[in-house]
């Protein structure tokens, strides 16, 4: 792959990472939903009776300590019954200095409202709660994901709610770099003085068309899209469009110096023609770029033809230089002299 083909698909890969890396934490999250269930049938578990009940209680101990996520249990008023170390700490705290306190004590007013009121509607509504949040912790602005699930006793009765918090911020920030780096791409494709394509690699439909394209052929848009890259009305040479798309198929990238189209009113179009497919989230797409290089193979004709002007001009004066020699040559013999130039048939 040439080193221009690597740096047009940067852009493409450097989305497409960070789009497995949105989907990756997004995944975890499924999961950690899924702990947070477990982690919610021991403590309902740990309200029964005897033997079971210590067990539960110390199984409930296990899976609190062991957790990487932060976690916390609250009873109805929000007060701390219980965390866990990796929670403490990312408020820059133990666990012992949070138990018996509410979040009025760690987080300013307005944030900690916001929590009582979640806190509330879980164990109001008895109901899993999910939730990207922004935090402050030890003086730093942060995101995470918050999962709240109704603890029961053994009656059925709500009796506090448990949190897991998994911290999201690289995820967020590879969210945020994807939405920057779509829409300078956007920008881009919108401003763009070549025409571009969007295709759908595996039936070639169209599927995005930039202004430049419409302003350079007069179609518009609603004439572009779902139709096949052969089918389009700019597309002067159905066979050749056909052939390219079968090769970009096979080679992941072609490149024509010369494809003719015809604009709206007519007018002949030459344009040069580059595609190369690349991937967007789980499934390809292909990219191809159309410039108008109709002034140049004017100005390369016009160039040919001043040229051919003065190659027939050089003729025509040779041509009469061997007239003028022959002339010479024809004097010679009766001056008594042999003829002086060697004439070219």
């Amino acid at each position: 792959m040439s080193k221009c083909r690597r740096e047009a698909d940067r852009p493409a890969r450097e989305n497409e990472a960070l789009r497995r890396q949105i989907a990756a934490s997004e995944a975890d999250a499924r999961r950690f939903k899924t702990t947070l269930c477990g982690v919610g049938d021991a403590v309902i578990c740990a309200a029964a009776d005897g033997n079971v009940r210590q067990q539960s209680v110390a199984f409930f101990r296990t899976i609190v300590e062991s957790i990487p996520q932060g976690l916390f249990v609250k009873d109805r008023s929000s007060v701390y019954l219980a965390v866990n170390e990796p929670y403490a700490t990312s408020l820059g705290l133990e666990p012992e200095q949070l138990v018996g306190r509410d979040d009025f004590a760690f987080f300013p007013t307005e944030l900690a409202e916001e929590h009582r009121a979640d806190d509330r509607a879980v164990m109001e509504s008895g109901r899993v709660k999910d939730i990207e949040e922004r935090v402050i912790a030890r003086g730093k602005e942060s995101w995470v994901h918050t999962t709240r699930a109704p603890v029961r006793d053994d009656t059925g009765q709500v009796t506090a709610v448990l949190g897991l918090i998994e911290d999201i911020a690289e995820r967020k920030r590879a969210e945020h770099a994807l939405e920057a780096s779509e829409m300078q791409y956007r920008r881009l494709f919108e401003a763009a003085r070549d025409g571009i394509l969007i295709l759908e690699a595996d039936t070639g439909r169209i599927v995005d068309v930039n202004p430049f394209l419409m302003e350079l052929t007069g179609y518009s848009l609603e004439e572009f899209l779902g139709k096949h890259l052969w089918e389009i009305g700019p597309i002067k040479d159905v066979a050749a469009s056909r052939i390219s798309f079968a090769d970009l198929q096979a080679n992941n990238y072609v490149r024509y110096e010369d494809l003719p189209l015809e604009g709206r009113d007519g007018q002949s179009i030459h344009v040069e023609f580059v595609s190369n497919v690349y991937r967007v989230d789980d499934h390809n797409v292909i990219q191809c770029n159309i410039r108008d290089i109709t002034l140049r193979k004017q100005t390369e004709k016009r160039n040919g033809e001043e040229l051919q002007r003065w190659h027939d001009v050089m003729l025509s004066r040779e041509d009469r230089v061997q007239e003028l020699k022959r002339e010479v040559n024809e004097l010679c013999p009766p001056a008594g002299e042999p003829a002086r130039y060697p004439i070219q048939e």
